[in-house]
């Protein structure tokens, strides 16, 4: 028995030994895990801001090019597509205090092309085809047919028979808001680059309220 005695301390030490190693294990696996969440997040948010200043970026390019178009004349006697029984051209679509869209064929973002016309039918329902006119640049009338059908839209674009209707320095050809105005000259030109669909939102609804 006295032998036995020996060994209780041994075994005891042996297990204290082995929980506190247990426990030092746990702790480290915590940290490594704590660290990993920290590396995400910090590597999240440099992702994100990247993508922000990114966006912040892109927007003050866009804001300088609706800068420079305020106020550019706009040109009554582009031809559009005829209706079939004579030659229309812009002036006769349009009047003064107008709020126009445009958007273009060479456009590289046909999602952004239909999220706004989605979003105009949105705003406006029914009556879209009062509130507003649309024109789109080197579209026939085959592609705008096919383009309303697609997005199931009730109102009326007019197909522009070249890359007439445009801002200066728009080199992507992103699609664009106007209002007419007393002089027949751009102003309140918006450009809804990429996914800001709020933005675009605020827009028309501000419009309205103008």
């Amino acid at each position: 028995m006295k032998k036995y005695r020996y060994y209780i301390p041994i075994v005891v030490l042996f297990v204290v030994l082995c929980l506190f190693i247990y426990v030092q294990k746990v702790k480290y696996e915590r940290n490594i895990r704590s660290l990993n969440d920290v590396s995400t997040k910090l590597v999240n948010m440099s992702n994100f801001n990247d993508s922000l200043q990114m966006n912040l970026s892109k927007r003050s390019n866009i804001r300088a090019i609706e800068l420079a178009n305020q106020g550019k004349e706009i040109n009554t006697n582009i031809p559009l597509q005829s209706d079939g029984t004579h030659a229309l051209v812009l002036g006769e679509i349009i009047k003064k205090n107008d709020l126009v869209f445009v958007f273009s064929k060479n456009n590289y973002c046909k999602t952004c092309i239909d999220l706004q016309l989605e979003l105009i039918s949105e705003v406006f329902k029914e009556d879209a085809e009062n509130k507003i006119k649309i024109f789109a640049n080197n579209y026939t009338k085959d592609d705008l047919k096919v383009l309303k059908d697609t997005l199931n839209l009730n109102f009326e674009i007019y197909g522009i028979l070249n890359d007439d209707l445009v801002l200066l320095g728009n080199s992507q050809s992103f699609p664009f808001y106007f209002r007419v105005d007393e002089g027949f000259k751009m102003k309140d030109i918006f450009i809804p680059a990429g996914d800001m669909k709020e933005l675009s939102r605020n827009y028309l609804r501000n419009q309205i309220r103008g």
